[in-house]
């Protein structure tokens, strides 16, 4: 098709016929997105939408900047995105254009999805999928019908997921399109690990990897490879899981994907964090953090810079853990991050502990915890209320201490937080008749309970 396309490119210069080059210039636009060639696909869908602006070729125009929203979104850029969708959607209207309207109502859908905006996005495919199947056309209803299924995977509705899922796989498969069957059994798969179905995921996942491969659709063979090694992550197989995220990272590099490798990266660092290797983990996350700064996503460059610093604080490196945690409190309290000002408030209290400040360790940590409690952050209450509690027991304030120990305890325990079997062990240890309070602070539990913390986050970013 690459050939025809380039042959019929020149025919149409050589007789001057500009609105055919115009048309030939986004449909090689399109091509090369399908391969993932963003740079060589820009370079033809901005002189196919300069063409069509100055001929006036409306309908071109629709679909030129309907693909150069996928190329801002493809680079992190989704308010960017989402106004060529806009501009699309709003020409197509004018003259009238229902092909296009469907497609700019679909894109809008998958942006607004990315965006969290689950149910505009959901509002968004079913405009579309009406439009579509007023026109009878079964290629496109599959998949928008994908679609669907992929906002309802995300609101947690896994049995209306797996209901569009299904008939958008009849109808792919119908129309023989196999580039999307892969994304669809890729999607079907995600939805089985998030029901922890592991041994159906990698089922579906295996299938639709060698789809992708055999389409040589490297995006989505590199979004397949991701979910992979999560789902072997999630059955402890850390090894494995490493080799395929490995894979997709190595992929999305080469073809400049960076919204999804932030995700790899994201991946990579939890499973070096369980196989013990945090120096590791630690490059992983401030390479996302590059990421995440040329994309403008602060609350989570704060998150990061939060572990970071917890990770050299684990370490036993004071002076980068506080250079990170200062960053990461920075970031969080200009953006009024509540969450962020909390991690930030309870590492600085756990690096002034180990360097034996222990007033500023209680200044921060019941900064921490009051503000834990006044915004019902329940992993905080836990998470703090453990060090502070354990830590006022230990010196004299023992009923004060028990209580906010228990406390904490207690909501970690109904919550299903990581690492409550450390914080019993550490109880079995206060009430033992051998507990020692000159060397408490060092506690195998408490220390086994801060690793715990560390692993907590099991929510691999599946894509």
């Amino acid at each position: 098709m690459l050939n025809n396309l380039t042959s019929l490119l020149e025919k149409c210069r050589q007789k001057g016929d500009r609105r055919s080059e115009g048309v030939i210039l986004c449909d090689l636009g399109r091509l090369y997105i399908d391969m993932s060639d963003y740079q060589t696909a820009s370079g033809y869908i901005e002189e196919s939408l300069s063409i069509s602006r100055e001929i006036g070729d409306k309908v071109t125009e629709c679909t030129v900047l309907n693909h150069r929203a996928e190329l801002f979104r493809v680079h992190g850029d989704l308010n960017a995105a989402l106004q060529e969708i806009q501009k699309s959607l709003e020409i197509s209207r004018e003259i009238g254009n229902k092909s296009n309207e469907r497609f700019a109502l679909n894109n809008m859908g998958r942006i607004n999805d990315l965006s969290g905006k689950h149910d505009e996005a959901l509002s968004n495919y079913k405009k579309s999928l009406e439009i579509i199947r007023s026109m009878n056309d079964k290629g496109e209803e599959g998949l928008v019908l994908h679609n669907i299924g992929e906002v309802y995977r995300k609101k947690n509705d896994y049995d209306s997921a797996i209901e569009h899922f299904e008939q958008a796989l009849k109808i792919l498969r119908e129309v023989r399109n196999k580039r999307y069957e892969g994304g669809t059994l890729n999607s079907i798969g995600l939805t089985y690990i998030e029901m922890e179905k592991l041994d159906e995921a990698l089922n579906f996942l295996n299938n639709s990897l060698r789809i992708r491969r055999k389409v040589e659709d490297k995006a989505g063979e590199a979004t397949t490879l991701n979910n992979i090694g999560i789902a072997h992550g999630r059955l402890g197989d850390l090894k494995r899981a490493l080799k395929y995220l490995q894979q997709s990272l190595s992929i999305r590099q080469d073809i400049g994907d960076i919204l999804y490798k932030k995700d790899n990266l994201k991946n990579l660092s939890y499973v070096y964090i369980k196989l013990d290797d945090l120096e590791k983990a630690v490059e992983c996350l401030l390479q996302r953090i590059d990421i995440l700064r040329q994309i403008g996503d602060e609350h989570e460059e704060a998150d990061d810079l939060n572990q970071i610093g917890y990770i050299w604080y684990l370490l036993r490196n004071y002076d980068d853990a506080e250079r990170y945690i200062g960053k990461a409190s920075k970031i969080s309290k200009s953006l009024g991050y509540k969450h962020g000002i909390i991690t930030a408030f309870h590492n600085e209290a756990l690096v002034a502990q180990d360097l034996k400040n222990f007033e500023k360790f209680l200044k921060f940590e019941r900064k921490a915890y009051d503000m834990a409690i006044a915004e019902n952050d329940t992993f905080n209450i836990y998470n703090v209320g453990i060090h502070l509690g354990y830590h006022l027991y230990l010196n004299g304030e023992r009923k004060e201490g028990l209580y906010i120990f228990m406390r904490s305890y207690e909501t970690g325990k109904d919550s299903g937080c990581q690492g409550v079997d450390d914080v019993e062990a550490i109880l079995k240890e206060i009430d033992s008749e051998q507990f020692n309070e000159s060397i408490a602070e060092e506690s195998q539990s408490l220390r086994s309970f801060r690793l715990s913390i560390l692993k907590k986050d099991d929510k691999f970013v599946i894509g």
